[in-house]
């Protein structure tokens, strides 16, 4: 849930107005103010779940450790849950930004950029740009008849 500050003006107080417009640059992200229980007990045990998914892979006991804490820090603060729930909600909204960027980056250096290459090098010209002519209109001389209308295609 997002609310976009720079839409709302107050239009009594022009110098709130000014210092709204200077101190609310971008969207406000209400999860952080409107995140219930359920949610930051999900984080937390989706956050348990992952040491334990590397403990099956590379068997270091620290692991199960980590694992058990994310589990019983619900059950003795729920102020501390709460905020490793919003540092990891605000580290996973920076890394959607870069990991976007990122994935655009390597889809177009490592698929669209050598097809584009093997498609003009091997490729047949099909928009008529390597002809040296004036034009590119293609003239026919083409009289048009009843059958050509019914079946256009």
């Amino acid at each position: 849930m997002v609310v976009n500050p720079i839409d709302f003006n107050f239009r009594d107080f022009g110098w709130f107005d000014i210092l709204n417009q200077w101190l609310c640059l971008g969207a406000i992200y209400l999860q952080f103010i409107l995140m219930k229980k359920e949610k930051v007990l999900e984080t937390l045990v989706v956050l348990a779940l992952a040491p334990l998914v590397f403990y099956v892979l590379f068997h270091t006991e620290w692991l199960i450790y980590l694992s058990m804490g994310f589990l019983i820090t619900p059950l003795i603060s729920m102020k501390i849950a709460l905020a490793i729930a919003k540092i990891w909600h605000t580290f996973s909204n920076y890394l959607g930004l870069v990991m976007n960027h990122a994935l655009l980056f390597i889809c177009f250096y490592l698929f669209l950029v050598p097809l584009s290459f093997f498609q003009r090098l091997f490729g047949a010209n099909q928009i008529l740009k390597k002809e040296k002519s004036n034009s590119y209109f293609q003239k026919r001389n083409h009289v048009f008849t009843k059958e050509d209308i019914k079946n256009p295609w």
